[in-house]
């Protein structure tokens, strides 16, 4: 886009030499032309060097090197699936990984006090035993059994106590982590969600005030072939047109990030749905 910027500015320049060469512009509009053009050139070297360096975090962040870099488009402004809060924050509590970990350990914290609360039980056991003997020249052998069960009850279980408080503050300590995540997660998934609403309200906005800036210059442009405007007004119309267009992508930017932020706060950042993002 900034290319595209900088060829405008240099057509204005060239259309300014011509009209102060047949009388029709004064030299102050050539000057106004230059520098115009001058700026854009500098937007163009800025928009170059943050590109490169836009390459160079992405490579770092892949630990790779990206080979032959494709050509850039625009991001298109979507719209994307709209749902309502309380379902996102449901989707997150039921997907997220962590959430689910946490549960887990919430769990096993709450078979361990039951396991430490059966030690307090009596334990029954059976035992048996079979032998047979073979025979021999003294005499015939023979075989014998014994079986019985064993009945124990423990009265003084200080162990078991011990044992029965440590479980239970390391459950209490896994409820609360649990707690304290969930209104994390609902916290993140608000905030993503807001942010993304009002991403999407933004669009409409900066589109229609790079139409109407558009429409604005149309008519400066005209008015400027006619004399019946300056240079400086077609500048000035000239900035409020770009300036509304970087709004518009700007925005449609913003919008696809926002989208990639509610699906990772809701744990829904996946390889297909990233790919729906472009």
């Amino acid at each position: 886009m900034t290319r595209h910027q900088e060829q405008t500015a240099d057509a204005l320049v060239h259309d300014a030499q011509s009209r102060v060469k047949a009388g029709l512009a004064i030299d102050s509009d050539l000057l106004g032309a230059q520098v115009n053009l001058a700026a854009r050139q500098q937007e163009t070297i800025t928009a170059e060097g943050a590109l490169e360096m836009a390459w160079s975090e992405l490579e770092m962040a892949m630990g790779d090197s990206v080979g032959e870099r494709p050509a850039l488009q625009p991001i298109e402004a979507k719209s994307y699936p709209e749902g309502t809060l309380a379902d996102s924050i449901a989707a997150a509590l039921k997907t997220r990984p962590d959430r689910t970990a946490l549960r887990l350990a919430t769990s096993a914290q709450q078979k361990a006090v039951s396991a430490a609360r059966s030690a307090f039980l009596p334990q029954l056991s059976a035992y048996g035993n079979w032998e047979m003997d073979r025979q021999t020249m003294a005499g015939n052998g023979g075989n014998n059994w014994v079986a019985g069960a064993q009945l124990s009850l423990d009265f003084l279980p200080l162990g078991q106590r011990a044992r029965l408080a440590q479980a239970q503050a390391a459950r209490a300590k896994a409820a609360a982590q649990e707690q304290q995540q969930e209104q994390q997660i609902r916290l993140a998934v608000s905030r993503a969600f807001t942010g993304h609403q009002t991403a999407e309200r933004m669009i409409s906005t900066a589109r229609a005030s790079m139409d109407q800036s558009s429409e604005s210059l149309r008519i400066l442009r005209n008015r400027y072939d006619a004399g019946l405007a300056t240079m400086t007004d077609l500048l000035r119309a000239e900035d409020a047109q770009r300036q509304s267009q970087n709004d518009y992508w700007h925005a449609a930017y913003a919008n696809t990030v926002a989208y990639a932020a509610l699906l990772y706060a809701t744990g829904q950042l996946t390889p297909d749905t990233a790919e729906n993002l472009q």
